[in-house]
């Protein structure tokens, strides 16, 4: 019987293995994940643009007041992300200890659009007049 030799090594074939099956895993978690992705708003508030980049380290730029009280983008980092089905909540330190705000993500009309908003600051409710921001989801590829 005649020897039969593999053109491709057993730790090549393995190796190819390992990256097919992490490539599936991450394109898997992109698309099974209805949060993971950019949320844009698709106007500026006061010259600034609401974004909302979900993935493994967030972001969170809003409008807020700089010195003098000219309006400038404030980049908040996002902690403790909780995604569910219809709604997602974070939370997010305010800059030089002026509190810890809550805020959620609630899907609107369609699963690409969504409600951003303030939920508490320092745990107290916010006022009825807080703004939110209407995002539209553009997923990462």
């Amino acid at each position: 019987m005649p020897h039969i030799r593999p053109t491709v090594s057993v730790p090549r074939c393995v190796l190819a293995v390992v990256v097919v099956l992490s490539i599936a895993g991450i394109r898997s978690v992109a698309q099974t994940d209805p949060w993971v992705g950019t949320w844009i708003a698709p106007d500026q508030d006061r010259g600034v643009t609401v974004r909302l980049p979900i993935g493994k380290s967030s972001t969170l730029v809003i409008p807020g007041t700089g010195p003098g009280g000219k309006v400038a983008a404030l980049t908040l980092l996002v902690r403790d992300f909780r995604g569910a089905a219809d709604h997602a909540n974070f939370v997010a330190d305010l800059p030089d200890n002026e509190g810890v705000t809550e805020w959620e993500l609630r899907q609107h009309n369609t699963r690409d659009v969504a409600i951003l908003r303030v939920l508490t600051i320092d745990g107290e409710p916010v006022d009825d007049d807080t703004p939110y921001w209407t995002l539209r989801h553009q997923r990462e590829r």
